[in-house]
């Protein structure tokens, strides 16, 4: 149980690909923290991991809104590390598929809700728990990203956009918090 003793936080952590990365930290021993706006995926979430064969004893379902804005978003993630402990690990697997037009084609209604979802959900992330892991030994912060943002996608050009700008906003995060001693990470599915 390598994570015995660290803290965890989940951010899509009651969604499809979420839901592994949760189950995987709690079989290493990690206490992980998952918010969610909604309590009934919190309770899906811990039903299916039961089910699975996995102790919830070490999940800590948070009801809150992570993306209602800069601060508030920032007071969540304060009451996360109060009830939890203060994080080791953020992971953000945030974001969806969507199918649609070609990019030529595609309303700028469409192109902008897609484009403001995604991107501004991570920098809410981002802008909430970073200020936390500073200072924290060996602390790490991981965005988990799809084959879109590296491969072209037709019908999907905006999804593929936004997970582009995803991966670049975790090369920037890395080189501007390399001064505190944040591992930050990319994995593309």
């Amino acid at each position: 149980r390598p994570l015995e003793g660290r803290v965890a936080v989940v951010r899509g952590g009651a969604g499809e690909v979420g839901e592994g990365i949760v189950a995987g930290l709690l079989s290493a021993g990690a206490r992980v923290a998952v918010p969610s706006r909604r309590p009934e995926r919190l309770d899906g979430l811990a039903a299916s991991l039961r089910s699975n064969d996995f102790s919830t004893e070490n999940l800590v379902p948070v009801v809150g809104d992570l993306s209602a804005g800069g601060e508030e978003a920032r007071a969540l993630a304060r009451e996360i590390a109060r009830i939890a402990g203060p994080p080791d690990l953020v992971v953000a697997a945030l974001g969806g598929w969507d199918a649609g037009p070609p990019l030529a084609d595609m309303p700028m209604d469409v192109w902008d809700r897609t484009v403001e979802d995604g991107l501004r959900t991570h920098q809410l992330a981002v802008h909430a728990f970073i200020p936390i892991l500073r200072g924290r030994p060996g602390a790490s912060y991981v965005m988990i990203n799809g084959a879109a943002a590296r491969y072209p996608v037709p019908g999907s050009g905006a999804v593929s956009a936004v997970a582009a700008g995803e991966l670049m906003m975790a090369q920037v995060l890395a080189a501007e918090e390399s001064g505190h001693d944040i591992q930050v990470e990319a994995y593309v599915l």
